[in-house]
């Protein structure tokens, strides 16, 4: 954490924070149902911002953590399929209506 300067983490943080601000703030004002395009298009939205922030580490810090990055951040979209799997399972199981599945 040292070795980046306190900028960097102050950027880092802040787009965090907006980004979580937006989600929490803004998309989820109204109690309703998402739909599939909705929710496609908003797993769109912050893939790509993943893959720009992705980009800007390549291209700033070189490209072993831009490289580092990439995998990560791979190997998680790729392992977090079974945890969809698991919790489609459960909603299913205990006959939650879709409405309250974007609560839990």
């Amino acid at each position: 954490m040292a070795r980046h300067s306190a900028w960097f983490w102050l950027a880092f943080l802040g787009l965090v924070v907006a980004l979580t601000a937006f989600d929490l703030g803004i998309l989820r004002k109204e109690d309703r149902e998402m739909g599939i395009a909705e929710s496609l298009k908003l797993s769109a939205f912050y893939i790509c911002i993943a893959l720009l922030f992705g980009t800007w580490v390549w291209y700033a810090r070189g490209p072993e953590p831009g490289m580092q990055y990439f995998t990560g951040f791979f190997i998680e979209k790729a392992l977090s399929i079974d945890n969809v799997f698991v919790i489609s399972l459960i909603f299913s199981y205990f006959a939650i209506p879709s409405k309250y599945q974007s609560d839990l």
